[in-house]
């Protein structure tokens, strides 16, 4: 399952958003460093096409559907001045049929 707020920045400025089709849902990240493909990031290619996907809506968050990972990219950003490398999950969604 993925839970995802998109209309929050996260405190480096990316958001998680539709573009184009796709969805593209940033990675988890330690707090340290740039984020890796362990753990939690590592379950989102290892767990695809079974994603699921929540997305908050006001307090509460709704069943967005089943998604496929396509690609993953790296992505350049900024916290205290240091830059940092997002890793942002390329998610298509699967429909039903």
């Amino acid at each position: 399952m993925l839970f995802s707020d998109p209309n929050a920045a996260h405190e480096h400025g990316y958001r998680d958003r539709w573009e184009a089709g796709l969805y593209r849902y940033y990675g988890a990240w330690s707090g340290e460093g740039d984020m890796v493909l362990t753990a939690h990031n590592r379950a989102v290619i290892d767990r695809s096409p079974r994603l699921h996907l929540f997305q908050k809506l006001g307090e509460v968050y709704r069943y967005g559907g089943r998604f496929e990972y396509l690609r993953h990219e790296a992505e350049r950003t900024v916290k205290d001045g240091r830059e940092y490398r997002a890793i942002v999950f390329v998610l298509k969604p699967i429909t039903a049929g």
